[in-house]
């Protein structure tokens, strides 16, 4: 399932529990709703270990800042973002973890 694909189908449910019942390709992209931060565990930036984290952003479950340098406007590289759930994301998160569907 690609970001586009994802953020697509996402936009057709009011109820994310739905979404998990109708189209389980999507379940593995919501289940990194639990597990968006920065960095994990073992110190791996988002990047490595969140599969789906362009297809999380794509649905505005998550944002994840890209900063610049103020004096040259370039890009710093990944290891420097930042992810956090969105008020969305959030709001999904606890439904699905209400139904016992994320733990």
């Amino acid at each position: 399932m690609n970001a586009t694909n994802f953020a697509q189908i996402f936009e057709r449910y009011e109820d994310p529990r739905d979404l998990w019942d109708d189209h389980p390709e999507a379940r593995e992209v919501l289940m990194e709703l639990g597990k968006a931060c920065t960095f994990n565990e073992d110190g791996r930036h988002f990047t490595q270990f969140l599969r789906h984290w362009q297809d999380l952003e794509e649905a505005g479950l998550v944002e994840v800042y890209r900063p610049e340098h103020s004096a040259t406007g370039i890009r710093y590289s990944q290891e420097f973002w930042n992810i956090e759930l969105t008020e969305k994301g959030q709001e999904v998160l606890e439904v699905l973890m209400d139904a016992g569907l994320i733990g």
